[in-house]
């Protein structure tokens, strides 16, 4: 799908993904969020995601430019 995504969990934890799958439940768009280091938690067993099968309503991950926000990242540490 080639969409990437992050989450903010835990107030300051922020996990980067993919999407790998989508599908729309009682009309809301989920996802399936591939994470390759840090995954989201889900502390207060929210019902908008699921750690266990890596499933998230599309209000809870944002749509992001990789190289944008790389660009952004090098010029507030340079």
């Amino acid at each position: 799908m080639n969409k990437f995504v992050y989450n903010i969990s835990d107030v300051d934890k922020i996990a980067f993904g993919a999407i790998v799958d989508q599908e729309t439940r009682d009309s809301w768009l989920w996802y399936k969020v591939e994470w390759p280091t840090v995954r989201p938690s889900n502390i207060y067993n929210n019902s908008n995601y699921d750690t266990e099968t890596e499933w998230h309503r599309s209000d809870t991950v944002k749509a992001f430019d990789p190289d944008n926000m790389i660009s952004q990242i090098n010029a507030i540490i340079s």
